[in-house]
């Protein structure tokens, strides 16, 4: 507290020393810095110092530290935090890195972890259940007034043990719920005194447990029982009061005072699991639906109680979770959503006729983006009303007039909500991804057009992509001008045509991640670190980056290697340069540049793995984002599948180099590949027919990637070896053997509760079959384990696929060494022809592998076709 004290007061004196007119005045005039970050006043002290200020000050101190030690272990050594003010502007835009949230930077932790001692409670001691023990003290205290302390040490311990499930099993199996929202009733007059945390910590706690009642199996005894109706008449008394007491002292409708908050807040709550109580809350607030009421320009009594009542019911909407769709369902069913969408419908002629409707229609819009919230009927509903095209349109205009500023906004929203929507309701998601993309066509045509007329002014012509001047040619004579073909740097636009001595390189985004260290299949899981590469495929020459880089840190206000870097790519994130040989680029050169290469990466993550085993792990974690149909922007902020797909070739050459210039043998790599496959016959033992899978087995219920002799991951590293080390004759005999440990991996990793990724695309997803004939049921073991096994099919195939560019750039001989050298060669010097197959590749995984609804399809594409009796054959073996 003093500390706090002492810093805002430390902000203040500052401010009068520098300029005493703006003291007290809400305008941002100064920058915070801390470890040259410029922090946000509002972010918590404790965690800035132990988040910013202490790694900024340990790699000051300690320059070759790698990894900054906990703040616990360094108690004596702390220093205190300098924080640095400076007038905003002063020096010209501020360069550091601004940082508004720490959300990112804080730990994460497990409450059935950090509160695993709290159990105690749900137990049955010798002198009784804890919990029984203190709701019976709870019980006896009708007022704040009395026994204060008392009753905030027993909701202190009610909100600790409320974080462990097995602790809200037993609060609800002791109809806790009930209690609790009597006291809660009670305990509200004093809410707004000097008790709010008490209460608010009692509306967590009765949050906490009827969302347990939501999510147990046990729900088919609880519907029925988890609150008392009556506590939904006495809240629903305390909301009429507070409406009259705003009435009489004349406060603004709209906003919830602190004594109606903790009654919206609560109120889905107490009517959860029983219709009754629903249908109480849904008639009590049906009265006071009138949107016409709200279009008059007089004031009145009953439109304040219009205004206060409608303000309440979207409070109460917006604060319930999706889990519990009762709400929704009730104003269905009694025709208030109806009643909303006739209201909006009704709106929607023009910008005139909303003029006079302005106070209305913003309140509407709230009320339908929270009812139709992942809620398939309204979803429905909506879309059969022909509402989401006006609503879309809505959303794109820019008015000028205030009033309609706001409507806009929730139009805005309301399409954002059903365009995230997913599989809630097909329909609605299409039309509006359907007028979204006429618009993004339109806007294209529109810029082509515009494009056109300056090129028509300019005197400019498009050459194969490239803006050139229409120049008579005739006046050079015979001479001929030889223009680029192939990749060219971002910032001279020449290629190796016109510098075939200068190395050129793709950005890349690096991210660390964890591997099982090599040779380790079948064993302990012994962690190693890799780095996950992504591009938005930017070149550069290296020469042309290190001047940049250069000027760039000579500036007045210094840019970081990677920081101008990031400017120049795109405004996507990167830290390194993979190189991409080509031209005349000597030995010497391409080592240098590997080199450099490998050396940025080791700063991003400390392993002892080989450069061979990081090139490989690095294409094999860029396979496995198109197989699971991952972001590849989500950290990088750019870049998508097909410029990825255009580098995956120039990361092979790497690796193909290594192998020519030493650093392995293919003999060394397929050694790691029959290891693997030596493994895959004890985990099939371990499945025995028929095979169960417990399709709730997961997470803290199953094992961790860790504990198994072999997974996902390993299998996919494997194929990517195969790649890089086995001629084509060598990968297609493999392939029955691979898909038959594809079938065996995945099977054990579903028994086991494993699952090797979540799939990020948004969207509707489609059912995956083994055939057409033969269909997988929802819900099933077998559902489970072809889920498992469609993205590493997928992964297969994009390995088949790049060893077919391998085949179609060489002709194979019987030595693997002297194939990779061909390849290598090819890909030094064919680069056109790359990036045509490349995109070729993309093509293919962009529209027959995503949208294949078999495994049939997938192995069709893989020309396995048939192999499907391996799939077939599992089917049958999975008890369902």
């Amino acid at each position: 507290f003093f500390f706090f004290f002492f810093f805002f007061f430390f902000k203040q004196k500052t401010a009068y020393e520098i300029m005493p007119s703006l003291v007290g005045s809400e305008m941002c005039i100064r920058d915070r810095l801390v470890g040259n970050n410029i922090i946000e006043l509002d972010l918590p002290i404790n965690l800035v110092y132990e988040k910013i200020w202490w790694p900024y000050i340990y790699r000051q101190n300690n320059p070759d530290a790698e990894e900054v030690p906990p703040i616990e272990s360094r108690e004596g050594e702390l220093e205190p935090m300098c924080v640095v003010y400076r007038l905003t502007g002063v020096d010209g835009e501020a360069v550091e890195n601004r940082i508004e949230s720490l959300g990112d930077i804080k730990d994460t932790e497990d409450p059935e972890v950090t509160y695993a001692s709290s159990s105690i409670f749900a137990e049955n001691l010798p002198f009784g259940i804890g919990i029984e023990i203190m709701l019976e003290n709870l019980k006896k205290i009708n007022s704040l007034e009395a026994k204060n302390q008392l009753v905030e040490a027993i909701i202190k311990v009610l909100s600790i043990v409320a974080k462990l499930k097995i602790c809200r099993k037993m609060l609800l199996k002791v109809r806790g719920t009930n209690l609790l929202a009597a006291k809660l009733i009670d305990f509200l007059p004093a809410y707004e005194a000097s008790e709010g945390s008490i209460v608010d910590s009692l509306i967590y706690v009765l949050e906490s447990i009827i969302m347990e009642a939501n999510n147990t199996e046990e729900i088919t005894w609880l519907q029925t029982n988890v609150v008392d109706v009556s506590h939904i008449n006495k809240t629903l008394q305390k909301l009429d009061q507070t409406c009259q007491r705003m009435i009489d002292s004349k406060e603004d409708m709209t906003k919830p005072n602190k004594y109606v908050g903790p009654l919206t807040r609560i109120l889905p709550y107490f009517a959860y699991g029983s219709k009754e109580a629903v249908g109480i809350l849904v008639n009590y607030f049906q009265t006071w639906v009138q949107f016409s009421e709200l279009d008059e320009q007089r004031d009145s009594p009953n439109k304040r109680r219009v205004v206060y009542h409608i303000a309440r019911l979207i409070e109460i909407i917006e604060s319930i979770p999706s889990q519990i769709p009762i709400v929704s369902d009730a104003l269905l069913d009694s025709g208030v959503t109806q009643a909303i969408i006739d209201y909006v419908k009704k709106w929607m002629v023009g910008e005139e006729a909303m003029q006079s409707c302005a106070k209305g229609l913003p309140a509407a819009l709230k009320l339908l983006i929270g009812v139709c919230k992942d809620h398939q009927r309204t979803q429905i509903l909506i879309y059969k009303n022909e509402l989401i095209e006006p609503l879309y349109n809505l959303s794109l205009s820019k008015s000028s007039k205030p009033y309609m500023k706001e409507i806009e906004l929730q139009a805005e929203i309301f399409i954002e909500q059903i365009t995230e929507s997913g599989d809630t309701c097909k329909e609605a998601y299409n039309r509006a991804h359907e007028l979204i993309n006429q618009t993004r066509a339109e806007k294209r045509k529109q810029a082509e057009r515009k494009k056109a007329e300056i090129m028509k002014r300019m005197k400019l012509q498009k050459t194969e992509g490239v803006l050139k001047p229409k120049v008579d040619l005739s006046i050079f004579g015979e001479a001929k001008i030889e223009e680029e073909k192939g990749y060219v740097c971002i910032v001279c636009h020449e290629g190796y045509q016109a510098k075939p001595a200068d190395v050129l390189g793709a950005y890349v985004y690096g991210k660390k991640c964890e591997i099982r260290a090599s040779g380790s299949f079948g064993k302990n899981y012994v962690s190693a670190g890799a780095v996950s590469i992504v591009t938005h495929f930017n070149l550069i020459h290296l020469s042309c980056h290190m001047n940049a880089a250069r000027a760039e840190k000579s500036m007045k206000q210094p840019k970081g290697e990677w920081e101008g870097a990031t400017i120049r790519n795109s405004l996507t994130k990167c830290n390194n340069w993979l190189p991409i040989r080509g031209g005349s680029v000597t030995d010497e050169e391409y080592n240098k540049a590997i080199s450099k290469y490998f050396s940025d990466l080791r700063k991003i993550v400390k392993t002892d793995e080989s450069r061979i085993a990081i090139m490989l792990h690095d294409i094999n974690f860029m396979l496995k984002k198109f197989a699971y149909e991952e972001s590849f922007s989500h950290y990088s902020h750019g870049g998508g599948p097909l410029h990825n797909a255009r580098l995956i070739p120039f990361m092979i050459q790497m690796a193909l180099y290594l192998g020519i210039s030493g650093d392995y043998t293919c003999s060394s790599l397929k050694e790691t590949v029959a290891s693997f496959f030596s493994v895959v016959p004890e985990i099939e033992k371990d499945l025995k027919a028929p095979i169960k899978v417990d399709c709730e087995k997961e997470g803290e219920e199953g094992k961790t990637e860790r504990e198994l002799k072999l997974s996902a991951d390993d299998l996919s590293y494997v194929c990517t070896i195969i790649l890089v080390a086995y001629q084509n004759n060598e990968w297609t005999a493999s392939k029955t053997m691979l898909l038959k440990a594809i079938a065996s991996v995945a099977t054990y990793m579903a028994v086991n509760g494993v699952t090797a990724k979540k799939r990020e695309k948004k969207g509707p997803t489609k059912n995956f079959d083994i055939t057409p004939s033969l269909k997988v049921p929802e819900g099933t073991g077998l559902a489970k384990v072809i889920k498992e096994i469609r993205p590493l099919l997928i992964f297969m195939v994009m390995i088949d696929k790049f060893k077919a560019l391998e085949a179609t750039l060489v002709k194979e001989s019987t030595n693997r060494e002297e194939d990779m050298l061909q390849y290598y060669q090819k890909l030094c010097t064919e680069h056109s022809r790359i990036n045509d197959l490349a995109t070729e590749i993309y093509e293919l995984y962009n529209g027959k592998l995503l949208e294949a609804e078999s495994v049939e399809a997938l192995l069709s594409v893989l020309q396995a076709p048939e192999d499907i009796e391996i799939f077939a054959a599992l089917a049958k073996s999975i008890s369902s």
